[in-house]
């Protein structure tokens, strides 16, 4: 006996989630990572199955990469809140506000 190999709209239904259709092609969300990775333990083959290993290791990756877009995300906060005055100070001069 054989099996096909099962494919994203199987697993998780025909239709998408309206919030994905702004995102591009090559983004998943988080609920959309797990959903994934749920239908592959549902759907491996028996016989060969995927070690823990391998699913740790995939979720160790998607919690890096929200970790990374989190930080993405801080940092275009703090650059658009700077407003590009920090370019303006540089050769000028900085003095403290306590003097000898």
């Amino acid at each position: 006996m054989t099996t096909g190999a099962v494919s994203a709209t199987t697993a998780l239904g025909a239709s998408t989630p309206a919030s994905s259709s702004s995102k591009s092609s090559n983004q998943v969300s988080e609920s959309e990572f797990l959903q994934l990775l749920v239908a592959q333990m549902e759907y491996q083959n028996p016989l060969q199955p995927t070690t823990n290993t391998q699913f740790v290791t995939q979720l160790a990756e998607m919690q890096t990469l929200t970790e990374l877009e989190g930080i993405k995300s801080d940092l275009d906060k703090l650059v658009a809140n700077s407003g590009g005055s920090s370019g303006s100070s540089v050769g000028s001069s900085v003095s403290s506000g306590t003097q000898k």
